[in-house]
């Protein structure tokens, strides 16, 4: 019950807060990427910052996810370095997505090597900002919790912790085609994971997506705890414990722990919650999650778990 009332009053000190984020550019691949980068405004190169990349959701941009987020007033005030990267799209800044395995989209049929893109643009960031190698994290929503998964397996030397909300580690563009799962990670990466059970898109048992449209009509993607067991085998963790998160039960934990190097695999089941990005800013995307805030949890996860080092 204590946690909740901490997410509530979180929620009221800055659910009127929009921080400003300013965009820049990268070349990449022979193509002009763009990203919104977000820094403290009291930012001071002498500390060391930990660094947020957010991979927003398939069909959406950097613009939507900071706003529903929230990530950038939550970075004004714990002192973090967020970075919102766009994925690639044929109408601009619109309908973009990535590039995150097995999800068929304008970025796959480009074969765009967004995780080759996120090194870079960590890099870029590193080289710019005093950024902490060890808090380095990623977050991301629904095609963009896929990518944030894949670049947690295939960049596990940079990545401290990965979130997913609504994602998946692996799946099919059909029933009857190959199935991809996300490599397995060189190194430790604690994971956060929170899926709502009504979902209609990712399915939290897995399966077809039942609202999926045009190219993701025919999508088959893994169970939610099917993804995280992944990571609870490859971090070695040797107990799991589940709990109720809330008295009225209408979210359970589940906990992997004593994993290698002190990494940690947790996953947050949501019994009423559908596809959005729970506690969303101003009911975007998420009015129909309210039992937990899902920013806030994920920064509070990410601060206390630093990169194992192996």
């Amino acid at each position: 019950m204590k946690i909740i009332l901490v997410s509530i009053i979180f929620l009221i000190l800055f659910s009127g807060c929009v921080q400003k984020s300013n965009e820049f550019t990268l070349m990449h691949d022979g193509i002009e990427r763009t990203y919104l980068l977000y820094v403290p405004s009291d930012y001071n190169a002498v500390n060391a910052y930990p660094l947020l990349v957010v991979f927003h959701g398939g069909g959406e941009n950097a613009q939507t996810m900071e706003r529903k987020t929230r990530f950038s007033d939550l970075a004004e005030k714990e002192k973090f370095i967020a970075v919102y990267p766009n994925g690639i799209g044929f109408l601009g800044d619109k309908v973009l997505s990535w590039n995150s395995g097995y999800l068929k989209s304008y970025a796959s049929e480009k074969n765009a090597d967004d995780v080759a893109y996120t090194k870079m643009l960590i890099e870029k960031i590193s080289s710019e900002y005093n950024i902490n190698p060890d808090m380095v994290y990623a977050a991301g929503h629904s095609n963009g919790a896929m990518m944030a998964y894949r670049v947690g397996a295939e960049l596990s030397d940079k990545f401290a912790v990965i979130a997913s909300v609504s994602g998946s580690i692996g799946g099919s563009e059909s029933e009857n085609a190959p199935t991809y799962i996300i490599p397995i990670p060189e190194y430790p990466v604690s994971v956060i994971a929170i899926h709502g059970k009504k979902d209609q898109h990712v399915l939290y048992e897995g399966g077809k997506s039942v609202l999926g449209v045009g190219a993701q009509r025919d999508r088959v993607d893994m169970a939610a705890i099917d993804s995280v067991d992944f990571w609870a085998q490859y971090n070695e963790c040797a107990e799991e414990h589940n709990f109720p998160f809330n008295e009225s039960e209408t979210v359970f934990v589940d906990d992997f722990s004593l994993c290698e190097g002190g990494s940690e695999v947790i996953l947050y089941t949501l019994e009423n919650g559908d596809h959005g990005w729970p506690g969303a800013r101003d009911g975007i995307d998420g009015s129909s999650n309210p039992e937990l805030d899902a920013t806030y949890i994920i920064w509070d996860f990410f601060k206390n778990h630093p990169k194992v080092q192996k």
